[in-house]
């Protein structure tokens, strides 16, 4: 049975959602090791660009000539490169100055920003039950961080900033992508993405950490298996199927849906580094669900969005 383009973009979305679960445990995984934050991005990034360009070496058809891209579309891609680039410099400038649990409950708050964008850019409009869908969204995100939150401590004034930085700068990136550049295969356009974030990473690690970034852990394969997993499932392929799905459902509906990554990332967390899941946690994870079904009503007279 043919699926309808909504339901594609669902499911494209819940699968890039379920990759970028993944990434916490990879990172700590890797942290573990010596690896610093900056390395890390640089590294994911770099080889999640060289998985998608193998890709399009052997796939000719998911090229699209860069002469062929008008203007004002380059632009848009260029602006989405920079965006992301520093939405990753923010978020992991976050983790390092507040705590982590701050941190994402501050970045988490970028669906709301996405939705206003695309109701005050026409795209979309607010219905009884989209507001609805974001209230129980906000919820459930801060049960699944409220008692991560509870024993949090502070957090310099800095990392507040960046973390709301980067709630501003991932709802931009969304609403860019969602139809910034239309005739750029998703494919084509992630991996210009990626080279553009890696350059950024790169510069931020040579000046932190410099050659000695590298010392300890690059003699040891665990934790370059853990970028490679990490650049495979929580990158290229998460980013992909991100961007293919937001151009079907529109930014407000992806954006929620992705808001089940912190409830991936806890779970997952749960089963291979032995964090236990909460009741509170559980709770949460399931008023997202219930969210992400709210939002997936369509605006009357708006198909796909």
């Amino acid at each position: 049975m043919r699926t309808s383009p909504s339901t594609r973009g669902m499911l494209l979305v819940l699968a890039a959602t379920a990759g970028f679960a993944s990434l916490g445990t990879l990172a700590g995984l890797a942290y573990e090791t010596g690896m610093s934050s900056p390395v890390f991005v640089m590294l994911r990034a770099i080889l999640g660009a060289t998985l998608i360009g193998a890709l399009l070496a052997v796939r000719p058809a998911l090229r699209t000539p860069l002469g062929g891209i008008p203007s004002h579309e380059r632009g848009m891609l260029l602006l989405a490169i920079v965006l992301n680039g520093a939405f990753n410099l923010a978020l992991f400038g976050a983790f390092a100055l507040a705590t982590v649990p701050i941190a994402l409950a501050l970045y988490f708050t970028y669906p709301a920003l996405v939705a206003v964008s695309s109701v005050a850019l026409g795209r979309e409009r607010f219905t009884r039950a989209r507001v609805l869908g974001l209230v129980v969204a906000m919820v459930g995100v801060t049960l699944l961080l409220a008692e991560r939150l509870a024993g949090a401590g502070g957090a310099v004034p800095l990392g507040i900033l960046l973390a709301c930085g980067a709630a501003a700068l991932q709802a931009a990136y969304i609403v860019v992508a969602r139809a910034g550049f239309p005739s750029v295969n998703a494919e084509l356009a992630i991996m210009l993405v990626l080279v553009g974030g890696a350059v950024m990473a790169a510069g931020l690690a040579a000046a932190t950490d410099g050659l000695a970034a590298f010392d300890g852990w690059s003699t040891r394969p665990g934790p370059w298996l853990a970028v490679l997993a990490a650049a495979l499932f929580g990158t290229a392929a998460a980013k992909v199927w991100v961007l293919k799905g937001l151009r079907l459902i529109g930014g407000t509906r992806t954006a929620v849906i992705m808001l089940g990554e912190p409830f991936g990332g806890i779970v997952l967390a749960a089963v291979v580094l032995d964090q236990p899941l909460t009741p509170i946690e559980a709770a949460g994870g399931l008023l997202i669900v219930v969210a992400a079904l709210l939002v997936q009503r369509a605006a009357p007279g708006r198909s796909g969005e």
